[in-house]
C-alpha cells in the first residue's frame, strides 16, 4: 500500500476487528481447554481427555493479538509503532510462533508423565488425530477405556 493512500473506513474497521476477534477466540479456546484439563486433574476422573489443538491456539492468539495492536494503532489512531517497541513486539511474535509448535508437546509430555505416575494409561481406542492436532484419552484401566471408547466413538477421519 502506498504511504500516501488512506485505506477506506470499511478496511480500517474490518482488519483490526478481524485480528482482534481471532485473537480473542484463540485465547478463549485455550483457556476453555485449560480449565477443562485442570478440572479433570483436580478431580482425577477415571478418564482424562487431553486435546493438543488449544495449546497451538495460544501461540496463534498471541501473534494475532500483536497484529491487532499494530493495526489498531496504525488504522484507528494513525500512529505507526516503530523503534524499540516494534522490535520488542516482533520478538514476542517470534516467540509466540515458536511456542505454538513447542508448548503443546511440552504440556503433552509433562501430562503423560504425571498421569503415568498416577496409574493412568493411554486409551488408543478412544484417542484420535487430525493433521497435527491430537486428542489423547487417558484411562485408569483397560475396562474403563473400552467403555469410554464405546460411548465416544472416534470421529470419521475421511469422507472417501
Amino acid at each position: 500500500m502506498d504511504s500516501n493512500s488512506v485505506p477506506s473506513a470499511w478496511f480500517r474497521i474490518w482488519v483490526p476487528s478481524f485480528f482482534l476477534v481471532m485473537a480473542l477466540l484463540a485465547f478463549c479456546f485455550f483457556v476453555s481447554e485449560l480449565i477443562t484439563l485442570i478440572n479433570y486433574l483436580t478431580s482425577l476422573n477415571e478418564v482424562i481427555v487431553f486435546a493438543k489443538g488449544p495449546y497451538y491456539a495460544l501461540g496463534a492468539g498471541v501473534g494475532l493479538g500483536i497484529f491487532a495492536l499494530f493495526s489498531v494503532c496504525e488504522m484507528w489512531f494513525g500512529k505507526i509503532i516503530q523503534g524499540k517497541v516494534a522490535n520488542c513486539l516482533f520478538k514476542v511474535v517470534m516467540i509466540a510462533v515458536l511456542c505454538m509448535f513447542i508448548f503443546p508437546h511440552i504440556v503433552h509430555f509433562s501430562l503423560e508423565q504425571y498421569l503415568t505416575d498416577k496409574g493412568y494409561e493411554v486409551c488408543e481406542e478412544a484417542s484420535h488425530q487430525w493433521l497435527h492436532s491430537r486428542t489423547i484419552v487417558y484411562s485408569i484401566d483397560r475396562d474403563t477405556c473400552l467403555q469410554y471408547a464405546e460411548k465416544h466413538p472416534k470421529p470419521v477421519q475421511s469422507l472417501s
